[in-house]
């Protein structure tokens, strides 16, 4: 029976307003406050047809817990919990991006799919403990300074909205290789004595 997948969680991030296109995009305001789940919001005030910046995350592979993922690793699966609503009305925005990038471009699936954001916090999660998303994740590609995982949203209502994220976090699954035993055998010395190889 195969053991279930280590699960890293609560990673370090640093979220940023970032454009990947060009256009008439609004850029999100205090994105480091999707840091920590605690009712200070990363958001955007989006008009008619408004479409957001990325929020980009990225993940600190120098230090934080990032680093706490074995060299060794078989990525299992990876797990988006974002924290949101939108602060003028339930259903005003929806989710047009949630991608990660890797080495300067976006990589694997984009799992938005136009989900609406209720008007109150709701956590809402993309992937799961099996799903690598159509990429090949490696622990050197999590630890890289270039991945991230990248988030848009847009008006949906045809009027303001407000997309307002409280916190972004992502949940690394892996296994490692089963450690190998080494046999000692006992050899005996002419004193008598016992000594271990």
């Amino acid at each position: 029976m195969a053991l279930p997948p280590t699960k890293l969680t609560h990673l370090n991030i640093t979220p940023t307003g970032m454009v990947t296109f060009p256009g008439p995009l609004t850029a999100w305001t205090n994105a480091s406050d999707a840091l920590a789940s605690n009712n200070q919001y990363a958001y955007a005030a989006l008009g008619f047809l408004g479409i957001t910046t990325d929020l980009r995350c990225t993940y600190d592979g120098a230090s934080g817990r990032m680093l706490r993922l074995p060299d060794n690793a078989t990525i299992e699966g990876l797990m988006v919990d974002i924290e949101w609503h939108d602060a003028v009305a339930a259903e005003a925005s929806k989710c047009v991006k949630m991608q990660f990038a890797y080495g300067g471009g976006d990589i694997g699936d984009d799992k938005a799919d136009n989900e609406l954001l209720p008007a109150a916090d709701a956590h809402q999660q993309y992937g799961d403990a099996d799903d690598r998303w159509t990429w090949a994740p490696t622990p050197a590609k999590l630890k890289d300074a270039s991945f991230s995982l990248n988030t848009q949203c847009a008006t949906a209502s045809g009027v303001s909205s407000e997309p307002s994220v409280d916190h972004v976090q992502l949940s690394v699954y892996y296994h490692t290789p089963p450690m190998r035993h080494r046999t000692r055998r006992m050899r005996r010395l002419p004193s008598s004595h016992y000594t271990w190889n």
